[in-house]
């Protein structure tokens, strides 16, 4: 039962990192796949061991410290630790909006290099006819399940408001296509609609729908319906 409840409190972010720590994935790795830095992770493992029960804290920690997770980077440039505090969303742990720009700009230039496609996806809650409690909730249990259905490479964050963003590297238009529909699917599987809510979704794809980071970030808005 401890165990249930603590799970239940874990940020998306802190869910995914513990199930590649527990995969036995390294720091490099991790950082990888979800375009972290080692100190990003040290900060989510630290919230992560608060909320685990005995048992497993001493395995996850254990699994942790054997790959040097909790080892900080050395800044360069006076950067302050504080500063990368500001990559995650509040409310929902997801990244925000400042980091997934950077990270758009990023896969610009590697999709670039490598002559590769890749797409962003658009999810907005349309209208919330509920109190603003039970919008924060709607909103944790949104991106909990946007993490749960992206692949391991996509990058998923809270643009801000009801609005979030999926980052999918290596992918065609067809394919993103096909993906958004088992997202919707998915969602109303889940049963996430406390209240009335409605969601809209929007597709870019470069280097089709445009090459730079407003040029897709304003298709796929505009393509919401």
């Amino acid at each position: 039962m401890k165990k249930a409840q603590a799970q239940k409190s874990f940020s998306p972010i802190e869910m995914e990192i513990l199930k590649w720590v527990k995969e036995g994935k390294t720091n490099v790795e991790i950082g990888q796949i979800m375009g972290l830095t080692r100190w990003t992770i040290k900060y989510h493992l630290k919230n992560i061991m608060k909320k685990l029960d005995v048992s497993n804290r001493i395995q996850v920690a254990s699994q942790a410290i054997s790959r040097n997770l909790f080892v900080p980077l050395k800044f360069k440039n006076g950067i302050k630790e504080k500063l990368l505090l500001n990559i995650i969303d509040d409310i929902t742990g997801l990244y925000n909006y400042h980091y997934l720009k950077e990270c758009i700009k990023k896969e610009i230039k590697r999709a670039s290099r490598h002559n590769h496609s890749f797409s962003i996806v658009i999810v907005d809650i349309k209208s919330f006819d509920i109190n603003s409690f039970k919008k924060d909730t709607v909103l944790k249990k949104l991106a909990e399940c946007l993490i749960k259905t992206v692949r391991t490479t996509d990058i998923v964050g809270r643009m801000g408001g009801g609005k979030f963003c999926i980052i999918m590297p290596e992918i065609e238009k067809k394919g993103t296509v096909a993906f958004t529909k088992r997202l919707l699917h998915e969602i109303v599987r889940k049963d996430l609609y406390i209240g009335k809510i409605q969601l809209d979704e929007g597709i870019a794809t470069f280097p089709e729908d445009g090459e730079t980071y407003v040029e897709l970030i304003k298709k796929a808005e505009n393509s919401l319906m």
